[in-house]
């Protein structure tokens, strides 16, 4: 049987270098600062967590959403009594909470294609934006409690 090729040897150093970056290669972990040619990965690669706050996050979006829900229709219930100054910052009140609860759907829905450079910040925002939005809810809520005209 012919070699195809022979291991000689004249220089010893040779052959276990190659032996050991072969090792090396095939069980070393990568070397940090190595990965920066490598594709930026999405966050969505790592779904675990992801997909656990997402699901997180649109359940805070329905308890927001029930919550407007009820404020709105207090709203009505309240409008016969409420000046039309009242209403007019009921009607501006809600429209705000409508742009911002829009928004926060998009925010939710891009979580999923968030790279993992951008996934801290994403994450942050996402929350940040649920505070707000609940934020803008109660202060709808107080502006229909104090809205009354005789009150």
């Amino acid at each position: 049987m012919k070699r195809m090729f022979q291991i000689t040897n004249r220089n010893p150093i040779i052959p276990a270098a190659a032996a050991a970056v072969l090792t090396l290669g095939l069980t070393a972990a990568p070397v940090s600062g190595v990965a920066a040619k490598e594709p930026e990965q999405t966050a969505a690669q790592d779904q675990g967590p992801i997909d656990e706050f997402t699901a997180w996050a649109k359940e805070q979006v329905t308890a927001l959403d029930k919550q407007l829900e009820e404020v709105t229709a207090e709203a009505g219930k309240l409008g016969a009594e409420a000046s039309d100054e009242a209403k007019q910052q009921w009607q501006e009140a809600r429209d705000a909470i409508a742009a911002q609860r829009k928004e926060l759907a998009k925010q939710v829905d891009d979580l999923q294609s968030a790279t993992k450079s951008e996934w801290k910040d994403a994450k942050a925002a996402t929350k940040q934006a649920l505070d707000d939005l609940g934020r803008q809810i109660d202060d709808f809520r107080k502006k229909i409690g104090g809205g009354k005209s005789g009150g």
